[in-house]
């Protein structure tokens, strides 16, 4: 079961260019989120890497923003060293060369798994290139730069509000583990710390800018 908590606008990163419309009866309900679903809205959503129902929710949401005809971002927390093999995925046909070609890459193979390289996130990349290879109107961002001389939270922020300033009329969702999606400074370890979604909200002003913030009940991840 998952629970939503609106965090002042903060921005969002979507992924891909959506295939064809879907009608809006073929999407899982999400009570809320039709307010949230328009040209410009920058869409940052925080979970617990490893979940399924984090990667389920963008899914959800992309779904619905193809529904009302709004092209789609998604940025998704992954190393732009990535691009190639992703790229190469969506642009197939999803057999079992292609998706073995996607998992053996250095991002999906890591012997240090924490989450963002999951079953439900590969379903989501999966859910992207089969409506792409519909015609969706959907583009496929990847924010994360790991070895950032800035930090990574800050060249995150970079990466989301350059894909926000080239798409200004995008719906842009953007998953990430959920202290980078935070819009204000400071945790109790480190009270200078500037998340991703702080920076975001520094850089883009007041708008259609949103933070979600995943809450669970129990269960694993």
């Amino acid at each position: 079961m998952k629970t939503w908590r609106a965090v002042p606008p903060v921005l969002v990163v979507l992924l891909v260019p959506a295939s064809g419309r879907a009608a809006a009866g073929e999407c899982p309900e999400e009570p809320g989120l039709a307010a949230l679903l328009e040209p410009g809205t920058v869409l940052l959503v925080g979970e617990m890497h490893g979940t399924e129902d984090g990667p389920g929710f963008v899914r959800s949401v992309v779904c619905h923003g193809l529904a009302r005809g709004l092209p789609v971002t998604v940025g998704l927390e992954i190393d732009r060293a990535e691009e190639g093999p992703l790229r190469a995925y969506l642009a197939s046909d999803g057999g079992d060369e292609a998706k073995k070609a996607l998992l053996y890459s250095s991002f999906w193979g890591r012997d240090y798994q924490d989450g963002r390289s999951s079953r439900s996130m590969f379903r989501l990349v999966d859910d992207l290139r089969e409506r792409l290879t519909g015609g969706a109107d959907l583009r496929l961002v990847l924010i994360d730069r790991p070895e950032a001389p800035g930090g990574r939270d800050a060249a995150m922020a970079e990466a989301v509000a350059e894909a926000a300033e080239a798409r200004p009329g995008d719906l842009l969702v953007v998953l990430t583990g959920n202290i980078h999606n935070r819009l204000t400074k400071g945790m109790p370890w480190n009270e200078e710390l500037e998340p991703m979604g702080y920076l975001l909200a520094k850089r883009l002003g007041p708008g259609r800018l949103y933070s979600l913030d995943m809450a669970y009940t129990g269960g694993e991840a």
